[in-house]
């Protein structure tokens, strides 16, 4: 089914058949990128091609063009809806914002008219409306017989006001504006949790509104000014990160940020009020929103609670939503009937929502507006809560349940495959928690409660370095990559050494990166179970480790002899040591140990690593071995 501005289109093409169109052309008159263009034509091209009343001709470099095969069929099926196009007060309006926003100079009435179909009357009734509407954000129409029309303001209050036009949110490309926004949170969520920014969820919310409506204002050629140097060095430290993240964001979409769109966004992390007076997504919305998902997890038995692209959909519909009911301009959908019967159970859950949405703003809620919230809501309940694995994970921390977000966001990131689920509890409400329920258990926070369910320790912004051990407890050793990542060029040396005391202190030096501060129990440790009994295995190799783990993470470190030495009583001469320290908590972790024999059975090793001492050839050894 085509929309309105894909009919709109194709009508341009019935009303010049005599030449192509390009791509430029529906570009400029509609105010559209050259993606969305192309994604129409492919809608539209399908549709011609489904009724067989006419096809649509591209050629490469000259455009597209309209050859009707059957007229009557082409005007029953398509030409008709003109008049329906006409009849949506609320879709006009918001055309009409879209396109004057998105100019440089003013138009001609004329002009107007000719690019939204609509006759001069019925565009003096529209643009009193939207002057009417765009007053409450300090925006205005101004309309000269000689200059023409333009919207007239600050650029942020129109970004803001575009988000309350719907201009920004579409029932038609979901999945493309799905994922912008899964890649706009990646960025987001890697360098806030680099700087340890702690965020609320609804500040992360408009975060990534904020940075889409930016990149789109950006890429249609407005941008705010430059900043002054003063105001740079007042928010220094917030500008920092927002330049990391512009840096990021210019890689990936293809656009360059002045220093006032730095500035803009490094203002509202710091969170000024004083500076700038807003959110994309308001607070009341956002309440509203996620008290409606508590109510529909209890009616309906489905957690959408902690999806946040969901809620930022939610909310960029039910924000411009609330405008059209306050001016009586609710939205229509043909695809209603449709919606209904093929998505029930969404559909139910959007009634739902638009009951309490009635409740809070007093006035009804038609159901053309509540189908568009049943397509988001199908869409969340079709991906399944992005997870397709089977692991139940519990992360117990002592963060507010507000400041969670990004730490969910970075487990949703690494393991959505691995994963069936995710709880993040608060530390005071461990005690009432059944562990048998959870497969792996992580904790923000070590104390006698989280050892003693076997918590593994994890810190409140979990980085790239953490990631194997995380991994590791989650899968276990799924590739040889898993185990080799275990060791590191910091922790191989090659040396002469001449007692098992020397070797003991060079090896635990060398660990003493892995370990931080537990360097002296490591060392106790260790010698504590030599005490009890030798590590050494066979073929002048021995293994080291704690009597019991310590370590946060598991590794393994080298240290090889340029000549052997005595290492226990019974005289046994060892050339090569690994010491092996496994991780608290983690039973998956011991699995090293039937990886590493390995290299005990191949007896040559030790010579064979003699001849070239470099961990390169170490590690291409036992990758060898594992092969």
């Amino acid at each position: 089914m085509l929309n309105a501005r894909e009919i709109k289109m194709l009508n341009d093409f019935y009303d010049h058949q005599s030449q192509s169109l390009t791509s430029n052309f529906f570009v400029e008159k509609y105010q559209i990128s050259t993606r969305t263009v192309q994604n129409d034509l492919k809608k539209i091209r399908q549709s011609l091609n489904d009724s067989k009343g006419a096809k649509l001709i591209s050629k490469p470099s000259v455009g597209s063009k309209l050859k009707i095969i059957n007229d009557k069929d082409f005007q029953k099926n398509f030409l008709s809806k003109r008049v329906h196009l006409k009849a949506k007060e609320s879709e006009r309006i918001q055309e009409l914002f879209r396109l004057l926003v998105n100019q440089t100079s003013p138009l001609s009435k004329i002009q107007i008219a000719e690019k939204l179909y609509v006759s001069n009357s019925t565009l003096t009734n529209d643009l009193n409306k939207l002057s009417a509407m765009l007053e409450q954000d300090n925006l205005k129409i101004t309309r000269n017989s000689h200059d023409g029309i333009k919207i007239v303001g600050a650029e942020l209050n129109i970004r803001k006001c575009l988000l309350k036009f719907g201009i920004y949110s579409s029932q038609n490309n979901n999945q493309e504006e799905d994922n912008t926004r899964k890649e706009i949170e990646k960025i987001i969520v890697n360098i806030l949790i680099k700087h340890h920014c702690n965020i609320s969820d609804n500040l992360f919310q408009n975060l990534i509104v904020h940075i889409e409506v930016s990149i789109k204002r950006i890429q249609s050629g407005f941008s705010l000014k430059d900043a002054k140097q003063k105001l740079i060095h007042e928010f220094h430290e917030g500008y920092q990160i927002a330049n990391e993240i512009f840096v990021a964001l210019e890689k990936r979409f293809y656009f360059k940020a002045t220093t006032g769109e730095i500035l803009n966004l490094a203002i509202y992390l710091q969170g000024k009020s004083d500076y700038v007076n807003y959110d994309y997504v308001s607070k009341s919305v956002d309440q509203f929103i996620m008290q409606a998902l508590i109510e529909i997890k209890d009616k309906f038995k489905v957690d959408f609670t902690q999806e946040i692209n969901l809620r930022i959909s939610l909310a960029l519909h039910i924000m411009p939503l609330i405008t059209r009911v306050e001016y009586d301009i609710q939205n229509d959908n043909v695809m209603l009937e449709n919606i209904r019967e093929s998505f029930p159970l969404a559909f139910d859950m959007a009634a739902y929502m638009g009951l309490l949405l009635q409740n809070k703003i007093g006035k009804k809620i038609k159901e053309s507006e509540i189908s568009y919230l049943a397509i988001y809501f199908n869409q969340y309940l079709n991906r399944n809560d992005h997870f397709t694995g089977s692991k139940n994970l519990l992360i117990i921390t002592n963060l507010k349940r507000s400041e969670i977000v990004l730490l969910r966001e970075r487990f949703i990131t690494w393991f959505d495959k691995e994963i069936s689920s995710i709880n993040i509890v608060n530390i005071t409400e461990a005690p009432g928690l059944n562990i048998n329920n959870y497969d792996v258990i992580f904790t923000t926070n070590q104390t006698k409660l989280t050892d003693k369910l076997g918590a593994i320790l994890i810190s409140d912004f979990p980085n790239n370095e953490e990631y194997p051990k995380i991994k590791l407890a989650i899968d276990g050793f799924r590739t040889k990559k898993d185990l080799l990542n275990l060791f590191s060029k910091d922790r191989f040396e090659f040396k002469d050494l001449n007692n098992k005391d020397e070797a003991l202190n060079e090896i635990i030096s060398i660990s003493k990166n892995a370990v931080n501060e537990q360097k002296e129990n490591l060392d106790k440790a260790v010698r504590l179970r030599e005490q009890l009994g030798s590590s050494f295995f066979s073929n002048t190799i021995a293994f080291p480790h704690p009597i019991s783990p310590i370590s946060v993470s598991t590794f393994v470190s080298i240290l090889l002899l340029k000549k052997p030495i005595q290492w226990d009583e019974d005289n046994n001469k060892v050339d090569l040591i690994i010491l092996v320290s496994i991780e608290k908590n983690n039973s998956k972790a011991f699995q090293l140990w039937n990886y590493l024999s390995k290299i005990i059975q191949d007896k040559d090793f030790v010579e064979k690593l003699k001849k070239k001492p470099k961990f390169e050839n170490f590690i291409e050894m036992f990758s060898e071995i594992l092969d």
